[in-house]
């Protein structure tokens, strides 16, 4: 009883965060403001159509099909992504793993706005790609975990019509893929059976049926043929091309080189399961052919309530009398949907009251929410009201750096003042809300605030976390109130009350910082401490000491009275650890203080895994936990917090002595930072050196992974590095992305053919390997590697393999998925003038920061062919 008061005080809060904005605080779009934004608003007032979409990763949605749905016919929309993508490749930087899983949940965010949908997640993880819906199931404990999230999806959101992007079959491809429409066929009919799941009922949500399921159709088999190449002239566009504007903002999917085709676009749909009586169609119209979705259908959800339906018919003529005069006058519009608002939140309090089944009200109040919301949207939009809350928080002044003020955040037991401007409002009264708990007090004067923060008030940290995501395909949630949505709500929220014609209004938004670019406000650590993500790699034997890089972060005004913070390190039971002497200077919030001579000595030389935690004493408070901003000048802001723990593995490597390595980067990877921790020197290459530099300085130059794809300098003086291996350099090229450029381009010195085909993966990180060359010095020198070293790898083996290749390559390695055939394409080498070419398929660039000792053995050989 006591976690369900809980949860429904949470949501309550939640809710209310939520129906400020469906994509967290994001500005409107131009076209959603003014007479186009009252007519999209008005849409949606005419119908009370409800559609949920499924798809496995972010970039899979039809974003055609939701733009027309949404933005075309009114109709509200979720789309439930059950992962966040986190085992995808990154097109544009560094983030891997968790952290690319939030990069990429922004970028689906943004790509929502312009379909009009609201967005949810599942607990699972993308943990790469699966040939099978088995394997996914399986790694997911997809039915108590996965179906469980689209069941809880559809109890709240309460859709008539499902979609399924994917069928649940082999032509869907990816395992993941598949799944999802497995498990969407599951959800369609567990939802509606109060014995599935019954946690949930306990909570407090009830049993809903959709009336509808459809999946992608396959041919000619299909009920429903939507037209999204039609044009909106409230959009400016088709549906198709305003969606693929938000669709071109997931730039880590590779999507700046994406290009929409000019061919005409529909989408098709088969109907795959239905509730209602006796429905079996041919060719539909829409989704909703069958389904009641005016008005007045809200009446029939509970028809023995003849109040409910005179009050119904009420909020009909609101929305025609709106709609009779919004074009003509937007402002005179105002008068008769206030009415509207003011009539939903009376049937509201109404319905509550009637003597009807739980599974009725709740559907009923889930609507009526709704439409209160859209007749208050579109009151202001018809006034022109708007609201901006920023707050001012007093280290700001101090921080001249843009990059710093997008980090600095409220602390626990600090004040700040916040300043509402509006538009559209002579007056108004003014409100914030907050999570239970985090305010001690808040006073305003006129329109400005001050508030002052509890000691308890809990931080902004997403609520979903994996204790090693390396291995781990289930997230664990912190905040079982937040589960499902793809964001931590931002703590603060301000409400403007204003009175027009004796009609009462209300305006929201999310109370944001002002600079550099407007982000919302958080709540974070006073002291945010940082390590890096990957693991710190040591050699068994080494004598030094290793050095666990760490940053300190202020979020409050620092002067010559406040105290230095104390770091030290908390490592295993007799592991010696070195007292930092150097806290460098931390004279500003916000400003970063690296700490130098944090370092440790294992106690036993031996093969190992294990940790290092950094914590800072600050007075009598202590700092484990650090924070970054993850944004980009197109997206909104979020932040990815961490505790700071540095994974620590220790291997038995041998390193060359006397090999100098040229590193050329590529889209971003910590390759080079795992060689400098065992002893390999490294530079990584510049591009003034690449086009002009000496190269033969370096005994070996290794291409960073999607280096051709990313970087035109690479394209135009690859002739320079192919020169640099003919004259008795060792070149090594990893992983291509864009395979039909670097076959077109020819930049290998001998022909090969790199496949795209799914086929030509080994995606199995347990897959039994065979050594192919066993002399050859790849796997003698200077480590001897045996296939015990292809144990504990992570997520995958190859991927994009070479299909076909010339004689003069020589294959070392042969792997494949179950039921494959072998794999042999993926690390090739060749003789080449007096040097050594080597094209390497396999998953390095995860292997390495992850620590796993034989593909740091392995890796250190190929460093060295040529040079034994």
């Amino acid at each position: 009883m006591e976690r369900t008061l809980r949860l429904r005080t949470a949501i309550a809060f939640l809710l209310f965060s939520l129906l400020i904005s469906p994509i967290f605080g994001r500005e409107p779009l131009p076209l959603e403001n003014g007479k186009s934004g009252l007519e999209l608003a008005l849409r949606k007032l005419r119908t009370t159509a409800r559609l949920m979409h499924t798809a496995a990763h972010p970039d899979d949605e039809d974003g055609g099909m939701l733009t027309l749905q949404s933005r075309g016919h009114g109709v509200v929309a979720v789309q439930m992504t059950l992962t966040r993508g986190e085992g995808g490749q990154n097109a544009v930087g560094k983030e891997l793993g968790d952290e690319l899983g939030m990069l990429r949940t922004l970028e689906l965010l943004e790509a929502d706005r312009y379909y009009g949908v609201e967005q949810r997640f599942s607990r699972v993880a993308d943990f790469g790609f699966s040939k099978s819906a088995e394997e996914t199931l399986t790694k997911w404990d997809a039915r108590n975990t996965a179906l469980a999230d689209i069941v809880r999806v559809i109890r709240t959101f309460r859709p008539e019509v499902v979609i399924s992007r994917f069928i649940g079959d082999p032509s869907d491809g990816h395992g993941q893929h598949q799944a999802s429409g497995i498990l969407t066929r599951d959800a369609f009919r567990a939802a509606g059976d109060p014995t599935k799941f019954p946690e949930q009922i306990k909570e407090g949500l009830q049993p809903y049926q959709p009336k509808k399921l459809y999946v992608r159709a396959r041919g000619d088999d299909w009920n429903v043929e939507l037209d999204v190449n039609s044009q909106d002239p409230a959009l400016g566009a088709s549906y198709v091309a305003f969606g693929w504007k938000g669709l071109k903002h997931q730039l880590s999917q590779g999507s700046a080189n994406w290009q929409m085709p000019t061919r005409m676009w529909t989408s098709h749909y088969k109907l795959a399961d239905t509730t209602i009586p006796n429905y079996k169609p041919g060719r539909e119209k829409d989704f909703f052919d069958g389904i009641d979705t005016g008005l007045m259908a809200l009446a029939s959800i509970a028809p023995q309530a003849e109040s409910l339906k005179a009050g119904v018919q009420q909020l009909d003529g609101y929305v025609a009398q709106a709609t009779k005069v919004a074009d003509a006058n937007p402002k005179s519009a105002a008068e008769p949907l206030l009415r509207g608002f003011a009539k939903t939140q009376e049937l509201i309090a109404a319905v509550k009251k009637l003597p009807i089944s739980g599974e009725q009200m709740e559907t009923l109040i889930v609507a009526l929410e709704t439409k209160r919301d859209q007749f208050r949207d579109a009151a202001n939009l018809a006034l022109g009201v708007t609201l901006k809350a920023v707050a001012e928080l007093p280290a700001m002044n101090d921080v001249k750096d843009p990059a710093a003020q997008l980090w600095l955040a409220a602390t626990p037991e600090s004040q700040f003042t916040l300043r509402l401007t509006s538009t559209g409002m002579s007056q108004f009264t003014p409100a914030i809300t907050f999570p239970p708990g985090a305010v001690t007090q808040s006073s305003w004067r006129g329109n400005v605030a001050t508030v002052s923060l509890s000691r308890t008030a809990p931080y902004t940290r997403q609520y979903w976390y994996r204790d090693d995501p390396e291995r781990e395909s289930i997230y664990k949630i912190s905040d079982p109130e937040f589960e499902t949505l793809p964001l931590t709500p931002w703590p603060f929220a301000a409400k403007a009350t204003y009175r027009y014609k004796g009609l009462e209004g209300e305006v929201t938004t999310t109370v944001e910082v002002a600079q550099p670019k407007e982000h919302p406000l958080i709540i974070g650590p006073e002291l945010s401490v940082a390590t890096p993500s990957w693991t710190a790699v040591r050699s068994v034997g080494a004598s030094d000491w290793t050095s666990i890089p760490i940053t300190l972060k202020s979020n409050e005004r620092v002067t010559n009275d406040s105290p230095v913070p104390h770091v030290r390190l908390s490592v295993p039971e007799g592991w010696k650890t070195n007292t930092p002497r150097d806290y460098g200077e931390l004279s500003t919030s916000g400003k970063e203080m690296h700490v130098k001579g944090a370092a440790f000595q294992p106690a036993n030389s031996h093969e190992q895994r294990a940790a290092a935690t950094a914590i800072a004493d600050l007075g009598k408070q202590q700092f484990e936990v650090g924070y970054s901003p993850v944004s980009r000048d197109d997206l909104g802001t979020a932040y990815y917090f961490r505790k700071a723990t540095q994974p620590v593995s220790i291997v038995d490597v041998k390193v060359p002595q006397g090999l100098k390595v040229g590193y050329i980067m590529g889209v971003g990877d910590d390759i080079p930072d795992v060689l400098r921790s065992i002893g390999v020197n490294v530079t990584v290459i510049s591009p003034e050196e690449l086009k002009s530099g000496d190269l033969s300085k370096y005994g070996t130059i290794v291409l960073g992974i999607r280096a051709h794809e990313a970087r035109e300098d690479l394209r135009q003086y690859n002739q320079r590095l192919l020169d640099f291996a003919q004259n008795g350099g060792t070149l090594m090229v990893q992983y291509v992305y864009q395979t039909q450029q670097f076959n077109d381009g020819k930049f290998a010195p001998y022909p090969l053919n790199i496949s795209r085909n799914n086929k030509d993966r080994v995606t199995v990180e347990e897959a039994p390997v065979e050594i192919l060359a066993q002399d050859s010095p790849a796997f003698q020198s200077p480590n001897k590697i045996s296939q015990k070293d292809f144990d504990g790898w992570v997520q995958e083996r190859a991927l994009y393999c070479p299909t076909e290749w010339d004689s003069h390559y020589q294959p070392l390695l042969s792997s494949n998925d179950p039921g494959d055939p072998p794999e042999k394409g993926g690390l090739l080498v060749a003789k080449y003038g007096k040097g050594t070419y080597i094209f390497n398929a396999w998953s390095f660039f995860r292997q390495l920061p992850a620590g796993v000792p034989g593909a740091i053995r392995l890796y250190v050989n190929l460093l060295s062919l040529g040079h034994q």
